[in-house]
């Protein structure tokens, strides 16, 4: 046998057999009849592991082998309709079934509160409109145009803050006892935090403890597997230290502001002063061989401390406190879903996984194994291994217990977060319309929103927000209709044929005639990136002409420049820009160039552990060579005639006031460089020459507004980035406290080995058939570094192959330095 692994084709296409073997059908299937298309119940199964995106690149290998390799387009098909399409849109149905459900319990509430004081009611609008002196709150909704008053008394809020405040009850109990009222009010203790809030509530004082936290980090962040004992015992004393200098800073705010006013002057005083208890308890109470796990990782948190300096982790602490109790409505669900899919695969599973090779990581075999098998569907991450055991323990008839389970957890109790967290937003942006802070943080407040989201949120004049795409365009194009009127009441005449026949104007009137020139290019600009209407279009270019006409009336070269761009021969390229003839033919000749291209890429062989590059031939060379000057001239003209069609750089609309345009001078100066024979030794200019391809962008209207709403959600994305780049700090200085020269494992399979020390000297291979020296070998993630923790974290991020990680590490203990085989939990 060839090769037992390898899947071959029995006709002209696929993967054909090397002469001398003969390709053979047989009824064994890798994956225990999962994955197939020998009848309709494995072609399901199949196709949604390949929505899935889960080992569908495997699939598609094995189909390619053994029928075309022309099935990707197959894949790609079901890929993109499958997953990006459909699976997608269960976001925006259970966001909005979220949101709805949320309105109705409202709702509801406000009715049967509205409903048990329905007498009161009547009696309650007749105060109001006899200026009763009883304090009303009213709650304004609008929603269309109609306006709702909702009366709701302030005594039953009253009532609701005393049912949620039972903690602040206790503290201020403790707060205001006589012995605190004493001590508050004694002067030594005034004086005290007059200077305490003198110093600390400052610039310098916030500086110097934001490098404080900083040296903090940095500290830890240096410890790696190498580290000798002397430097450990450095880095632990300025942890120390660091400690101690936030101990000194929590004690010196309570006295400042009392506990009452710690807890209530922000979040952050909360999470500082409990990082800091954590961290106090672990490095000077509990012993360091005996602390506790979880205060390792609780210690490693203190990096949260650098948040509080930047106003956007603030803002979106802000809107996780708020959305605190769906999450944790949320975060109940799923663990009651876990423990009840763990107990149903550990009675169906238990024990029938004991396969020839061996029991694998993803089991049921007790009910740890069972949680972290179904936290595993939870995430779709290798689900498909899983699926594969189920079947090879109990039968195909079992294949739908992963899958029911995948879809429930990946599906729908996933995208309630993400529903959650966006709903979340959506109520902070209207909170904060409504807000009348003179702080005006409510305002950066919303910027920042809207800037992390960008168009998944529209904010109407009223204040109300909606997910709905069609609101936003219908609020886009009475916002273009409302610009075009204030166009035209900006000229200085009221009626554009109405101009006066004089050829010189005042200066403020010649300032008018630039200012509504500059304001017409821009309008004509958004509407042809938001598509509007040619006759919108028409319209605004009528309008610009007339103003040109005027200002190509004054002296000197301006008034030249205008009489040049109103001429004849400017009109001509004008229209041969706009003609369907030459879109076309500039299209098929930026493809043609894109396809020579290929030719730039040499072709190399292997030949003896060495590369050798193959040459074309010299005719294919000088036909390239040929072209290339052919594209090169072509360019040039190009650029010409758009230049003078839509004016070099001086309108608001010329050719290169458009960031896509100057890609052509880009291309043209690669080009005329690549001529050159000194370029064939630059491998830059080769890479540079495939933006052609990009030039095909500025020919479609609906290709150039997707790119350019690409480019401008690189903000946005950077607000979300800086976020996830610090949870990435925070993590990757967790796993470095945890894991620092873990990992490793010895090249010699003896389970006796269960110390780095032990792995030294030679040992027999029978995979190599001879003696071989023991060594350590790494995994290809781990903790010995801080670069290596962050490249951990982020891979772990991505949920990318992080049960393999997991279990590998489970394979390490404090008796058992090398790892050892995961059979169970």
């Amino acid at each position: 046998m060839y090769d037992e692994k390898q899947i071959c084709s029995t006709s002209s296409r696929g993967f054909q057999c090397p002469e001398g073997y003969k390709c053979i059908k047989t009824n064994d299937n890798p994956y225990y009849n999962t994955v197939g298309f020998d009848n309709i119940l494995y072609s399901c199964l199949t196709i949604f592991q390949i929505i899935t995106m889960e080992g569908w690149s495997d699939i598609l290998f094995m189909t390619s082998d053994s029928s075309s390799y022309l099935g990707v387009i197959f894949y790609l098909i079901i890929i993109i309709f499958g997953n990006w399409f459909i699976l997608q849109l269960i976001v925006a149905v259970i966001s909005n079934n979220l949101m709805d459900e949320i309105d109705e319990e409202e709702e509801s509430e406000n009715g049967s509160e509205g409903g048990s004081d329905k007498d009161g009611s009547d009696e309650e609008v007749k105060k109001i409109e006899n200026n009763s002196k009883e304090d009303v709150t009213i709650e304004q909704i609008k929603e269309n145009e109609n306006e709702i008053s909702i009366i709701v008394p302030q005594k039953k809020r009253k009532t609701k803050k005393k049912k949620k405040n039972v903690i602040v009850k206790a503290i201020d109990k403790f707060i205001n006892c006589k012995f605190m009222l004493k001590l508050r009010k004694s002067a030594f203790i005034n004086v005290i935090q007059k200077i305490l809030n003198k110093i600390m509530n400052n610039n310098t004082w916030d500086t110097l403890m934001l490098l404080i936290i900083v040296a903090d980090t940095v500290s830890t962040c240096l410890i790696t597997k190498d580290t000798t004992e002397k430097t450990r015992k450095t880095i632990s004393k300025i942890s120390d230290v660091c400690t101690i200098i936030f101990a000194i800073e929590m004690i010196c705010k309570l006295i400042m502001l009392n506990p009452k006013g710690y807890v209530k002057q922000t979040f952050f005083n909360v999470m500082d002063g409990t990082f800091t208890i954590l961290s106090v308890l672990d490095q000077f109470v509990i012993p360091a061989e005996q602390g506790f796990f979880i205060f390792r990782i609780l210690r490693s948190l203190r990096v949260l401390r650098v948040s509080k300096y930047s106003k956007n982790f603030q803002y979106l602490f802000e809107v996780i406190k708020d959305s605190f109790l769906y999450l944790l409505s949320l975060i109940i669900i799923w663990l009651m879903s876990i423990i009840i899919f763990a107990t149903f695969g550990f009675q169906l599973f238990s024990g029938t996984m004991n396969f020839e090779d061996g029991v694998p990581d993803e089991n049921f075999d007790n009910i740890g194994n069972s949680i972290l098998s179904v936290i595993q569907l939870f995430t779709m991450e290798n689900w498909n291994n899983i699926e594969a055991s189920v079947v090879h323990a109990r039968g195909i008839g079992y294949v739908l217990v992963p899958i029911v389970i995948s879809i429930i957890g990946s599906f729908f109790l996933s995208n309630i977060l993400v529903a959650i967290v966006i709903g979340a937003f959506q109520d902070k942006i209207t909170d904060d319309q409504h807000t009348t802070d003179q702080s005006k943080v409510p305002i950066q407040t919303l910027k920042f929103l809207k800037s992390t989201l960008g168009g998944f949120i529209d904010i109407s004049k009223d204040g109300t927000s909606s997910f709905s795409f069609s609101h936003k365009k219908k609020l886009e194009n009475k916002k273009s209709d409302e610009n075009f009127v204030e166009v035209n009441r900006t000229l200085p005449m009221k009626e554009s044929s109405n101009y006066s026949e004089q050829t010189e104007y005042t200066e403020r009137q010649q300032r008018a005639l630039y200012e509504n020139l500059k304001i017409i290019e821009k309008e004509i600009s958004k509407g042809n990136q938001n598509l509007a209407s040619q006759t919108e279009i028409n319209k605004l270019t009528g309008e610009r002409r007339k103003i040109m006409e005027e200002l190509s009336r004054e002296g000197g070269f301006k008034g030249l420049y205008y009489k040049f761009r109103l001429s004849k021969m400017v009109e001509i390229f004008q229209k041969m820009t706009d003609s369907v003839a030459y879109n076309v033919i500039i299209t098929l000749i930026i493809i043609f160039s894109c396809i020579i291209l290929y030719f730039d890429i040499p072709r190399r062989e292997v030949e003896k552990d060495t590369v050798k590059i193959i040459p074309y031939s010299d005719t294919v060379q000088n036909a390239v060579y040929a072209l290339n000057v052919f594209f090169g001239i072509f360019f040039i003209i190009e650029f010409i005639i758009q230049a003078i069609a839509q004016g070099l750089i001086v309108d608001s609309n010329a050719y290169l006031r458009d960031p896509l345009n100057w890609i052509d001078l880009f291309v043209i100066i690669i080009s005329i460089i690549g001529l050159f024979e000194f370029a064939e030794r630059l491998l830059i200019l080769r890479v540079f020459r495939l933006l052609r391809i990009i030039k095909l962008i500025k020919l479609s209207r609906e290709l150039r507004i997707v790119t350019l709403a690409i480019w401008k959600t690189i903000p946005s994305m950077m607000t979300a980035i800086i976020p996830f780049m610090f949870y990435l700090l925070i993590v990757s200085v967790i796993g470095l406290s945890l894991y620092t020269g873990d990992g490793y494992t010895c090249n010699d399979p003896n389970p006796n080995i269960v110390s780095k020390k032990d792995c030294t000297g030679v040992f027999y291979s029978s995979d190599w058939d001879r003696e071989m020296e023991r060594t350590l070998w790494g995994y290809f993630v781990g903790y010995d570094n801080f670069f290596d923790s962050l490249q951990t974290s982020f891979v772990l991020s991505n949920q990318e192959g992080w049960p393999d990680i997991m279990y590998y590490f489970m394979g390490f203990s404090r008796l058992n330095e090398i790892r050892e085989p995961v059979g169970s939990f």
